[in-house]
């Protein structure tokens, strides 16, 4: 989440280089849980999607998963 934080909108790619321990597998799913819990939103489809916080879920609000 700080990644979004700090930015408008985060690349899936750009999301994976800061967790490189982390699968992509094990990534794009908890990404999908965020999103799933309304935390997050992903804007398109395939390589050139994005995801973006929700409105109400910015710096100062953050709820941890």
């Amino acid at each position: 989440m700080n990644a979004l934080n700090e930015r408008v909108f985060c690349r899936f790619k750009e999301l994976a280089a800061l967790f490189p321990e982390t699968s992509q597998r094990t990534l794009r799913y908890n990404v999908q849980k965020l999103v799933d819990k309304k935390m997050i939103e992903r804007v398109g489809n395939g390589p050139g999607s994005f995801l973006k916080l929700k409105k109400g879920q910015h710096k100062h609000g953050t709820t941890r998963t």
